[in-house]
């Protein structure tokens, strides 16, 4: 039984797959299992995985066509036989030690479900972006800022299998912001932390699908805060009606007013949402102004901190990680053709 399940869904052209699958390969922690998600791929890619099931044991292909990314992702779930369950994407690149360190973190600290990290950003020619994102580290932290951001970066997450069982797994409903939904649920069950440094390269690209469906994603985060809230008890499975802007109004309706009051403090300056929260824009545009102008004075602060953090991430990726990665990831190209 490996010590690690390294979960990856996969669709359509799959031109980093090799890549991807060979930064796993080359992790300091060996002890690890690949599960990965097949939807309908290009030719090339099952070619690459036919010689690559073959060529090791630790990698296992299954089938999820026509499937929604969270039901893939359970689907996957029921395969892996790791203490652990580590996300990735197959567009992603794992840094060399980021197994090892963050399970490390979760057998020495065991009232922690979740460990992520810092991310690097990186292009569709592998190129080094120079500005980096920053992920709070601190437990308290994360859950105070839950409930209008993503605590973790997705594919950079490992968590315990046996609370991500506990929680049945991501919800079939959340064809989008499914990782958010699932914090959401998670961060009952225990402790989140993110390393300091970072641990994958996180690649960007105009046709992926965070950059092509930003207002359905902002939606979802938006409905699951609003379920989240509700006092109905959740129920997961596959039959659970689509996420509209209906069904987003009539959960915040249902909200009592503390609740709605927590909702419209995150989204009222989203033009989207706010218009989904309040039926008379007119009458809320002055209100918003003059609360808008006391939130910038109250969070100038905490926006100083982030970006003060924010700026030191930056510079330690660009001490410690720029200087290696041109030929890591050129080892990691040349060694990514399976050998048998």
């Amino acid at each position: 039984m490996p010590l690690v399940s390294v979960l990856m869904p996969i669709k359509g052209d799959c031109p980093y797959l090799p890549i991807a699958i060979q930064s796993v390969r080359d992790q300091s922690l060996g002890d690890w299992e690949i599960v990965i998600c097949k939807d309908l791929i290009d030719d090339s890619s099952i070619r690459y995985l036919t010689d690559l099931v073959e060529a090791d044991t630790r990698i296992k292909v299954i089938d999820t066509v026509g499937l929604v990314l969270p039901s893939a992702l359970n689907k996957g779930l029921e395969e892996c036989s790791g203490e652990f369950i580590a996300r990735f994407d197959s567009d992603d690149v794992m840094l060399p030690g980021r197994l090892h360190s963050q399970v490390l973190f979760l057998q020495e600290n065991p009232q922690y479900v979740v460990c992520g990290g810092q991310i690097v950003i990186i292009d569709q020619n592998q190129k080094l972006a120079i500005a980096s994102p920053y992920y709070n580290l601190n437990d308290q932290v994360l859950k105070r800022k839950i409930s209008f951001k993503c605590p973790f970066p997705h594919p950079a997450t490992t968590i315990r299998t046996r609370t991500l069982r506990e929680a049945l797994g991501y919800s079939a409903q959340y064809k989008f912001a499914e990782d958010f939904e699932l914090w959401l649920r998670l961060s009952s069950l225990g402790k989140f932390a993110n390393l300091k440094k970072p641990v994958l390269a996180y690649r960007t690209y105009p046709s992926q699908t965070s950059a092509r469906f930003r207002g359905e994603t902002r939606l979802f985060m938006a409905y699951a805060l609003v379920e989240n809230l509700s006092s109905k008890k959740k129920q997961l499975n596959l039959d659970r009606i689509p996420v509209t802007t209906d069904l987003f109004q009539e959960q915040y309706l249902s909200l009592d007013e503390p609740k709605k009051a927590i909702v419209n403090k995150y989204y009222r300056h989203d033009s989207f949402l706010a218009d989904l929260l309040h039926k008379s824009p007119s009458k809320r545009s002055e209100k918003l102004l003059l609360s808008g102008f006391f939130d910038s004075i109250s969070s100038s602060s905490r926006r100083f901190e982030h970006m003060t953090l924010r700026l030191l991430v930056a510079t330690y990726s660009f001490i410690t990680i720029r200087p290696v990665w041109k030929n890591y990831i050129t080892r990691l190209s040349s060694e990514s053709a399976p050998s048998k």
